[in-house]
């Protein structure tokens, strides 16, 4: 199988990006598939 990607961005901080992505990786989960998570960024809060 491919590996698929989706990238969350945002103009800002505080946007709720990392609430968005836990969200989507949680319901992915949940229909059996295996997801990861990364951060990146210049510091761990962005």
């Amino acid at each position: 199988m491919t590996a698929r990607a989706i990238i969350i961005g945002a103009t800002r901080s505080g946007s709720g990006k990392t609430s968005v992505t836990i969200g989507i990786l949680r319901a992915l989960t949940r229909r059996g598939l295996k997801v990861r998570g990364a951060k990146s960024g210049p510091d761990y809060i962005d």
